[in-house]
């Protein structure tokens, strides 16, 4: 597996960086993007939602719909492997950016992608990446959704993830705003 990445970059210049490598279809090694702490915390979430397959991804990734399930954050994506997703907005009262590195992907189906939260208050760096794969398949006239989520630095940061993503994913079931 491949991505693009250039060590040190971050917010606007990563996603100039991106562009640029898209362009030129560069990549590195995802082993220097990503290195999990042993032992970190990781989190599974699974739900069954009445919304269909191509709903959910609507509601998590089309940047119209994004903003009601993302706690009111601004999304911008580029799906592509090696692209990348950036969250903008403030969340009481701070401003942030949350912004992941797209591994692979495939619509309607799964995201595999590499995480940093801005709100960690630590420097991004492979170590403090989290590995988030969103897969999404049909049950029924619904949606099975599994969130899984490796890598947090503590317990503490992994609870809170597992609320947050409860509350996204009641948002995309119930058509209202996470936040």
């Amino acid at each position: 597996e491949s991505v693009a990445f250039v060590q040190g970059t971050s917010g606007s210049d990563l996603i100039t960086w991106f562009q640029h490598l898209n362009e030129k279809d560069a990549t590195m090694d995802l082993d220097s993007l990503y290195k999990p702490v042993p032992d970190a915390p990781s989190l599974r979430v699974e739900r069954l939602l009445s919304r269909n397959p191509s709903e959910v991804w609507n509601a998590l990734f089309d940047s119209v719909h994004a903003a009601r399930v993302w706690f009111g954050s601004t999304l911008e994506t580029d799906m592509r492997p090696g692209g990348f997703l950036r969250w903008t907005g403030v969340w009481e009262g701070k401003t942030f950016e949350d912004r992941s590195i797209v591994v692979d992907c495939q619509e309607d189906v799964y995201l595999d992608a590499l995480y940093f939260s801005g709100f960690s208050g630590l420097a991004e760096s492979p170590e403090t990446r989290s590995r988030l794969i969103i897969r999404l398949s049909p049950e029924g006239t619904g949606a099975k959704v599994v969130v899984e989520q490796a890598n947090f630095q503590d317990a503490t940061s992994r609870d809170h993830s597992v609320v947050g993503w409860n509350g996204i994913l009641d948002s995309v079931e119930k058509g209202e705003s996470a936040g």
